[in-house]
This record gives C-alpha cells, sequence and structure tokens, in this order.
C-alpha cells in the first residue's frame, strides 16, 4: 500500500521549490527611469527596439516625458549597456551623448536636437 503522506510532503516540497524559484526570480529584477530624447512615434519604437536585450524584461518609453521604464536583470546586463544601445540607434540619454554621424542618419522627423516645429 502506497503512503499518502509521502506523496503530500513530495507535492507541498515541489509547490514550495517553485514558489521559491520565482522569488529568486523576482529578486534579480532592477528596475530604472532613462531620461532618452524622441520625438515621435518612430523613435519611440527605435528606443523600444533596442532595449530588446538579453536581461530586459520590460522597456517602455512615453514620448510626452521622454522617460524610458526598463525593467532589467543586472547579472545579464547592466545600466550602461542600456544606454549603449540607446545612444548606438541615435538617441541621446542621460548618461550618455549621441554621435554626430549616427544622429545625423536619423530621419528628419527625428530629429530632437533642431529646435521643434509646432
Amino acid at each position: 500500500m502506497k503512503n499518502p503522506y509521502k506523496s503530500t510532503v513530495i507535492l507541498v516540497l515541489m509547490v514550495c521549490g517553485t514558489f521559491f524559484n520565482e522569488v529568486k526570480a523576482q529578486s534579480k529584477k532592477e528596475a530604472v527611469n532613462i531620461k532618452v530624447e524622441g520625438v515621435c512615434g518612430k523613435c519611440t519604437a527605435r528606443i523600444e527596439s533596442a532595449l530588446d536585450l538579453k536581461g530586459v524584461k520590460v522597456a517602455r518609453y512615453d514620448l510626452e516625458t521622454n522617460i524610458c521604464e526598463v525593467v532589467y536583470n543586472p547579472q545579464k546586463i547592466d545600466e550602461m549597456d542600456l544606454h549603449k544601445a540607446l545612444v548606438a540607434v541615435g538617441h541621446k540619454t542621460d548618461k550618455m551623448d549621441v554621435l554626430p554621424e549616427v544622429y545625423n542618419s536619423l530621419s528628419d522627423c527625428c530629429k530632437y536636437l533642431e529646435e521643434k516645429k509646432h
């Protein structure tokens, strides 16, 4: 005859193990708000796509505030890598400037350093 307590104990241990693994995974996440220059929908798409990197869980850019909220795993990627990825596609951040040749390759509607037209 099978021991019903043994099955129950195994099930409880499996559930606890899953829970603790999730807690451990959650503790590896950090969030940062990065100021990123951008002026249009194309900029938003480019900024969010640039942060589609291993270790980045979420990247949401708010065009009105020019803030990109990033949730990432610092064991896989560090904050300066996020800034480097953004300037590599033409967007100045609060910690890094964009190279002129990269900025000049942006579409005219994305030229955030020029006076904004209304």
